[in-house]
């Protein structure tokens, strides 16, 4: 760390000289004080190489660098960017502008930063701190830091899930909403005897992509093993891929499917009818519900004429299937039937089906399509849930009443753990817990997917 005279300028940026200003004050320096002091460093420094590098390379430079760190070669970069905070250390002390031919850096200077050309021609504008502060973030390499502990407001004790190394890390902003177990990606220095992050993930990266974070890992150590800060400099762009990955992975909606692998579009087939208990004739052959359970279910007149009936159509039996699933759910009443299904391929299916059983006896009339993004964003989806007619509250309360459902559930989980130990799992490389406990790294990753799976049932 460089020596400051006593005859310098004050790194403060006082413009007196160090003995007459901050020099008696140094021993009195709190890690409040450097921590404050080292944001006031951090955006003077900003502030010069952001006027430098539009100067020198032009108003394009930020587009250009950011289509090499997205790896999108026609996306522009925008003040609201969410990765804007990773992104602009990268972009002032990563990356090469000689990587991009528009800007006809010379061979020799190919392997560059902003900040190094900033500092071959403005050396004599940079502060002994100012300096000091480069040094350090150009030392540091990105990683990924498990979070251990976090004092809201004032930092956290991260984990590199890398090296081995265990840190505090002074923080204000953010940490109120950080939970413990969640993972950072993020560029981590030492200031006047202070960790501080330069350039760190929008988002904490949630505690079940641990199992992800350490198969990438391994990857690494493939090839470099011991993982050190200095041979994971040459990892950098492909652990900046590898959370970019992540994130979309993490801020991208689930697709919801069903059993049969169909995205999720509820469709409702309406048909025209003339005697609800003719079709019900019909249609006895696509549920197990039997005459008796019918007399006792279905609501029917004096006159012994069908007025409003639900069943569910079940699908045939799979392989290893004790019991069917629900392909679809019928509604009948005088004069309408209703089919209801969950994806277009069961939609064209029931509709085949139907017009087989039924012929002429029910005339189609429409089909009603919505899939769950427009179900979700209806303005009147109140309406929709009470006209499904049963909230959360309600199917608690019926787990709640029925000791049998309870039973079912409960016999369901103790049968996959007593199975689990044996299934082959994607995640553990497609090996059993029972075969990948044998190994250290193998050991880990199924305690994680036992700490996963509590975490989740908490």
């Amino acid at each position: 760390m460089a020596k400051i005279g006593r005859n310098d300028p004050c790194p403060c940026g006082s413009g007196k000289k160090y003995k007459k200003c901050c020099l008696n004050k140094k021993q009195n320096h709190s890690d409040e004080f450097i921590y404050q002091q080292s944001r006031q460093i951090d955006n003077k420094i900003i502030d010069k190489l952001s006027k430098y590098s539009i100067n020198k390379f032009g108003s394009e430079v930020l587009h250009r660098a950011w289509q090499d760190f997205s790896g999108q070669t026609r996306a522009r970069f925008s003040d609201n960017n969410p990765h804007a905070q990773l992104f602009l250390p990268w972009f002032f002390f990563n990356w090469f502008p000689g990587s991009n031919k528009e800007f006809k850096i010379p061979l020799k200077k190919s392997r560059y930063t902003i900040t190094d050309f900033y500092l071959e021609k403005y050396s004599d504008h940079i502060s002994s701190l100012e300096r000091i502060y480069i040094e350090q973030i150009n030392k540091q390499p990105f990683s990924y830091y498990e979070v251990t502990h976090v004092e809201a407001g004032l930092g956290m004790n991260l984990r590199n899930m890398l090296w081995n190394e265990n840190i505090f890390v002074m923080e204000k902003s953010g940490t109120e909403n950080l939970k413990t177990g969640s993972f950072l990606f993020c560029r981590i220095i030492d200031f006047e005897g202070i960790n501080l992050m330069v350039g760190s993930s929008t988002i904490s990266i949630p505690r079940n992509n641990k199992i992800t974070l350490l198969n990438l890992k391994d990857v690494i150590l493939k090839q470099d093993n011991p993982i050190t800060k200095e041979n994971i400099q040459n990892w950098q762009n492909w652990l900046i891929e590898s959370y970019l990955d992540l994130f979309d992975r993490i801020m991208s909606p689930p697709k919801m499917i069903n059993k049969d692998g169909d995205e999720l579009v509820f469709c409702e087939l309406r048909y025209k009818i003339k005697d609800a208990w003719e079709i019900w004739k019909c249609l006895q052959e696509l549920t197990d519900i039997t005459d008796e359970e019918f007399q006792e279910l279905a609501d029917v007149d004096e006159k012994g004429k069908l007025q409003h009936f639900e069943f569910p159509w079940l699908s045939p039996l799979l392989p290893k299937e004790t019991n069917p699933s629900i392909f679809a759910n019928i509604t009948l009443s005088p004069k309408k039937l209703t089919v209801s299904v969950n994806s277009k391929a069961r939609e064209q299916k029931a509709k085949a089906t139907l017009k087989k059983l039924l012929g002429s006896k029910a005339e189609f009339q429409t089909s009603v399509m919505r899939n769950l993004d427009s179900m979700l964003n209806d303005a009147d989806l109140d309406t929709f849930a009470d006209d499904m007619e049963m909230s959360d509250d309600d199917t608690e309360q019926i787990m709640n009443d029925i000791p049998e459902m309870q039973e079912m559930v409960e016999q369901h989980f103790e049968k996959h753990w007593q199975n689990w130990i044996d299934k082959k799992i994607a995640a553990l490389g497609n090996i059993t817990p029972r075969e990948a406990v044998k190994t250290k790294r193998g050991k880990e990753k199924v305690l994680t997917l036992l700490e996963d799976a509590e975490y989740s049932s908490r």
